[in-house]
């Protein structure tokens, strides 16, 4: 005769099955509470001086296109077509450098004693100690001279003394770089000197020539900012295709750019 009730083998059954799941929840809970901390710290992570400092530009950028309706040139030229006025002095009312502004004199250059003298007042970003226009990693350049730049050509953002209308940009607002970065540039942030697309080297970090370069480091290479004329910020790394940075650039050049966006979109 059988001595266990009958009822006693499901339950012996649901037992069974039960452990394994338990199990499987207690370590579900531990995978979370390790994560926990991680999660954590990148909420709390502080923002990067940098990036931050290149997104107010690319703002300021689209309020000065919301007063003039265009984007500013990438300088100011004289009756003679010289070069006297950056885009850098031209955004200033909208970096918070109104009095700035107000004070610095459209009718001399950027380099008269005068409105040299107010080069020091040019607001600061997120870290104090450096000029909105410089990037704190930046560190063994001038910090009077400039980490961003327009780069100027006749297919990019600007040949130089023309403006863009951003609703008349063929490539999109989306897929065209408005400003890079560029370390140890050696050009004073109120100079209107910028890189110059047929000049430029389309190797991120080159050494050898000048182009959009930074002092960053990431776990396997180096990477510097851009922000696209939609004010996404982008990472654009090292080891990109020339070609397919040059298409970037441009406004007009119909390149195909997809390959930037996937597998993985690097914008933000």
């Amino acid at each position: 005769m059988n001595e266990n009730p009958p009822e006693s083998l499901p339950r012996k059954g649901l037992r069974a099955k039960l452990v394994p799941a338990i199990l499987l929840v207690v370590l579900l809970l531990i995978g979370v509470m390790l994560l926990l901390p991680s999660i954590d710290a990148t909420r709390n992570r502080p923002p990067n001086p940098c990036r931050s400092a290149i997104k107010a530009i690319g703002i300021a950028m689209h309020r000065y296109y919301s007063q003039y309706g265009c984007l500013p040139p990438a300088y100011v030229a004289d009756k003679d077509g010289r070069p006297v006025h950056s885009w850098r002095v031209l955004i200033l009312p909208f970096l918070e450098g109104e009095a700035l502004y107000d004070r610095y004199r459209f009718d001399e250059p950027w380099d008269s004693p005068h409105n040299l003298a107010l080069a020091r007042d040019v607001p600061k970003g997120m870290n104090p100690n450096y000029p909105m226009y410089h990037c704190p990693s930046d560190r063994d350049s001038n910090i009077w001279d400039t980490s961003y730049v327009m780069v100027v050509g006749p297919r990019t953002i600007s040949d130089g003394p023309t403006s863009t209308d951003l609703m008349k940009m063929p490539d999109g607002s989306s897929n065209t770089i408005l400003v890079a970065e560029m370390s140890d540039s050696g050009v004073h942030w109120m100079e209107p000197q910028d890189l110059k697309f047929d000049e430029m080297s389309f190797k991120v970090d080159d050494p050898d020539k000048r182009g959009i370069r930074s002092r960053h480091r990431g776990y396997v290479n180096g990477y510097v900012n851009v922000v696209f004329c939609d004010v996404a910020i982008g990472t654009i790394h090292e080891d990109i295709d020339p070609g397919l940075l040059k298409g970037l650039l441009t406004r007009n050049g119909g390149e195909d750019v997809s390959e930037f966006f996937n597998p993985t979109d690097r914008r933000h």
